[in-house]
């Protein structure tokens, strides 16, 4: 059910496996019984390290004030790693 971190961590890995966007990983995980914000979250993010952000609908970016920010410091962290 994703209650604890292992089955939660499976879960979304099994999501994002499955699915074919970022939308429908994020789907899934969060469409069950169980710790739906916790698995979402972590489909989420398994498919955007994987896909990147072009992956995301802007439909679900536009809306957020700090995504300028975000990308900021996304930015940041990957001029660290080269």
């Amino acid at each position: 059910e994703g209650w604890v971190a292992e089955e939660a961590f499976a879960i979304a890995v099994f999501c994002a496996r499955q699915s074919t966007t970022f939308a429908e990983a994020v789907r899934l995980a969060a469409n069950h019984s169980g710790d739906s914000d916790s698995t979402g979250s972590l489909a989420g993010q398994l498919v955007g390290a994987a896909q990147g952000v072009d992956a995301i609908d802007r439909r679900w970016m536009d809306p957020l004030d700090v995504i300028d920010a975000l990308d900021r410091i996304a930015s940041r962290f990957v001029d660290l790693e080269t």
